[in-house]
């Protein structure tokens, strides 16, 4: 029986492993050249859609420990690679991606190694006070307003002990406004006139400028 499963895993890896491979010296190459190259590569793969999201999916878990990849990018792109319905799933998944590796740093090393990043980042410790006890409205507050960098309040949330449902439900309701308009936008990219891409345009400077009202009324409130 050992030898049997022993086998099947062997010829599982020489089935996979050549996919897997390219899947990580690309991404390791793409991250190191930049998003034009992160967009060539796309290009190039994406007549494979596996490999094309095994891709992607990397690059939101790349994201959540690297500040050189923007959400809206990968947005955008999955956007313009799949159909809308797929390409919002598959937005969706890679957030809960990106959401994990901070916050669980964050938990388990404890508020006191985190205090430094916050005194570095004192909105966050404002936006905290004004969320109160609720941990599902900091969560919400900080990943809409988004004025701090989502992998610095990924590591803070976890660090200050919000709960895991709750930081992942806040943290998805807050990404997904944004999520939605810039994945519509890149599903129209190569048509810049066209009502399906003005459209989103319209709602993404619009849910700016709502973030930035919420924050700054929010902030005159508490003081």
């Amino acid at each position: 029986m050992g030898q049997h499963r022993f086998v099947r895993m062997l010829a599982w890896v020489s089935k996979y492993s050549p996919y897997l491979v390219a899947v990580l010296v690309a991404v390791g190459l793409t991250t190191a050249g930049g998003l034009q190259s992160i967009s060539r590569l796309l290009e190039r793969i994406s007549d494979h859609p596996i490999i094309a999201i095994a891709v992607l999916m990397l690059l939101f878990a790349v994201k959540s420990v690297s500040f050189g990849i923007p959400f809206a990018f990968l947005y955008l792109s999955v956007g313009g690679l799949f159909p809308l319905g797929w390409a919002f799933l598959i937005n969706l998944i890679g957030i809960l991606i990106n959401l994990q590796a901070p916050y669980w740093f964050g938990r388990l090393r404890g508020k006191g190694r985190m205090d430094n990043l916050a005194q570095r980042y004192p909105r966050f410790a404002r936006m905290v006070e004004l969320g109160g006890r609720n941990g599902f409205a900091i969560v919400f507050l900080v990943k809409f307003i988004g004025k701090i960098p989502h992998e610095i309040t990924n590591a803070l949330l976890g660090a200050i002990g919000i709960p895991y449902p709750l930081y992942l439900g806040g943290a998805v309701l807050g990404l997904l406004p944004v999520m939605i308009a810039s994945t519509l936008v890149g599903r129209s990219l190569e048509d810049p006139t066209s009502a399906s891409f003005i459209l989103p345009v319209v709602v993404l400077v619009v849910l700016t400028v709502c973030s930035l009202v919420l924050y700054g009324r929010r902030t005159r409130n508490h003081r």
